[in-house]
């Protein structure tokens, strides 16, 4: 009985003694990144440190934090599997080995002739990024955008890196006006500025025409009917607005020329006021008249009648040749009676000339308006 008593005491000494031989694990976070882990399910912090027993299992997750991700378990445990388990033989230190999540800034410029930009390329989690636009010549630095909206109108934008981000600067180019009066409304002013160009002056002849740094070309004005002095205003390397560029139209005038078969022939017309000229001594007139005009051309001359009596015009664009007319000398009658028959009468009309009576007396004779005689 003694004898059994001795041995039962003796295996649970021994097995009291196994019941307490424990190992620690140490877990330490590693790398530029950060994380957390998870023993047998339980969430824990790192640096962890706790004691288990000998040949017991430990299951080992490995959770990076945002901004970064999981490399691998390396010291004790070696493996890139984030979920592990290692068996307690003895103490252990293990890595879990976290790194920064890695993201690329794209930069481009609108226009891409507007200007350059630094601070692209590829940037740690957490990074300050620094980017910077630079207008070229002639140009002005509007906006950074992403997505086609505004996140900075400054052209130096920090911001921290937390994704991969495509962002464009934005360029203006800088213009200019030239500004003036083209003396008639509703003028056509051309030019050139990588495509042909125009716009219309104002009713009262203003207009602006706005135009790139450096520009160099010609504007041009036009206008059925007129003709513009100066033609043409050329500019070479605009750097500044320009006012004051104005043209003089003239309206374009045309002739109507013909004979008027006699001499000295008052041909009159209405052209907003009544107007007149004189026929030279051979007949020849020259009448003025403006574009467009629409009006009535007609001779006159005491004692004469002209076919045609007037000529008529409408919405004259071009000269009129060869308006001719036909002047006859009016003629006019004298009658009577010389109370015997047969008797000469005698008068001069540019000739001598001659008519007798009848057999009653009675006469007839016919002379022009500027005939004589008696």
């Amino acid at each position: 009985m003694i004898k059994y008593f001795f041995y039962s005491v003796t295996i649970l000494l021994v097995l009291a003694g196994q019941s307490f031989s424990q190992y620690t694990l140490q877990i330490i976070s590693s790398g530029a990144g950060t994380g957390h882990i998870t023993v047998d399910g339980n969430p824990q912090t790192l640096t962890y440190i706790d004691q288990f027993a000998e040949n017991s299992t430990v299951n080992l997750s490995a959770i990076a934090n945002i901004g970064s991700y999981f490399v691998n378990w390396s010291g004790d445990l070696s493996s890139s599997n984030s979920t592990e388990s290692i068996l307690m033989d003895s103490d252990k230190i293990i890595y879990a080995n976290f790194d920064l999540n890695q993201h690329t800034i794209t930069l481009s410029s609108n226009p891409f002739s507007g200007g350059s930009y630094s601070g692209d390329g590829v940037y740690n989690f957490g990074d300050e990024a620094v980017i910077i636009a630079t207008p070229n010549l002639g140009f002005n630095f509007e906006n950074w955008t992403e997505n086609n909206i505004e996140i900075s109108n400054n052209s130096t934008y920090n911001f921290t890196v937390d994704s991969d981000r495509n962002l464009v600067a934005n360029f203006s180019v800088i213009t200019f006006n030239i500004n003036g009066n083209t003396d008639v409304g509703d003028v056509t002013l051309t030019w050139f500025d990588e495509v042909e160009k125009t716009i219309t002056s104002a009713s009262n002849g203003s207009y602006s025409i706005t135009v790139p740094y450096n520009w160099s070309g010609s504007i041009t004005p036009s206008k059925t009917g007129y003709t513009f002095s100066p033609t043409l205003r050329t500019y070479t390397t605009v750097t500044n607005n320009r006012n004051f560029q104005n043209f003089d139209a003239i309206l374009n005038s045309y002739t109507i020329t013909g004979n008027t078969g006699v001499g000295e022939v008052t041909l009159s017309w209405f052209d907003g006021t009544n107007k007149t000229t004189t026929s030279g001594t051979d007949g020849s007139y020259t009448v003025t008249i403006p574009y467009g005009w629409s009006g009535t051309v007609t001779p006159s001359k005491t004692g004469y009648t002209f076919v045609p009596t007037n000529r008529s015009y409408t919405n004259v664009t071009t000269n009129q040749v060869n308006q001719n007319y036909t002047g006859t000398l009016n003629s006019y009658t004298i009658t009577g009676n010389t109370g015997v028959g047969e008797v000469t009468l005698s008068w001069f009309d540019g000739t001598n000339k001659t008519t007798t009576s009848g057999t009653d007396g009675s006469y007839q004779s016919q002379f022009h308006m500027d005939g004589v005689g008696q």
